[in-house]
């Protein structure tokens, strides 16, 4: 996530670990963009964010989603399980 965060095109984001028939789990980011930001070429970049400064077992081979908004509880955080239940694989 934090990694995630120092693009310029990401205003929040969060992962969590997705089933993968292969691999056990893998990571699947959910980004909330800056405004007037296109969807593509921020995917496009935080994918070859990621995977130039992480491990390739940390690289996002669950995709990565466009949220208008995260899911948080009534004390900021994200419900990650919301996130599982909602949009997982």
């Amino acid at each position: 996530e934090d990694v995630i965060l120092t693009h310029p095109s990401v205003k929040e984001v969060a992962v969590i670990g997705i089933d993968h028939p292969e691999s056990g789990q893998v990571p699947k980011a959910f980004v909330v963009l800056q405004d007037g930001v296109d969807e593509h070429l921020a995917i496009v970049g935080i994918k070859a964010l990621v995977n130039e400064k992480v491990a390739s077992t940390k690289q996002l081979r669950g995709g990565v989603v466009i949220c208008a908004e995260l899911p948080k509880t009534s004390s900021g955080k994200v419900k990650r399980s919301d996130l599982r239940k909602h949009f997982g694989p």
